[in-house]
């Protein structure tokens, strides 16, 4: 978004046509992954690599990195990789991950 201050809102998993959460971004990308963004309807979109069928999950995966390319890839490493894969990413692209769960709230 470039050096001016960004505020950017995250929508709720558990009902995704209200907000969550609100970040303020510095000269990074946000990307988000999760499966209430396919028009209103659970995304298909989002295949699992381990099962082969379409992700049953209901997570919202959202990384910060320098670019918007970077988090976007992120993202779906984080959704599907092992903990210990994904963080050694993360900290090797300067990136945060934010998950938030209908389950856990955020």
């Amino acid at each position: 978004f470039g050096p001016a201050p960004q505020r950017i809102a995250l929508r709720d998993p558990r009902a995704p046509s209200q907000l969550s959460q609100v970040i303020e971004l510095y000269d990074q990308a946000l990307a988000t992954t999760a499966p209430y963004y396919a028009s209103g309807v659970s995304a298909r979109s989002l295949i699992d690599p381990h099962r082969g069928e379409p992700y049953a999950g209901a997570d919202s995966i959202s990384v910060v990195a320098p670019s918007c390319r970077t988090a976007d890839a992120l993202t779906k490493i984080a959704l599907f990789a092992p903990r210990a894969i994904v963080e050694r990413l993360l900290e090797q692209h300067e990136a945060q991950l934010l998950i938030q769960s209908p389950d856990a709230g955020t």
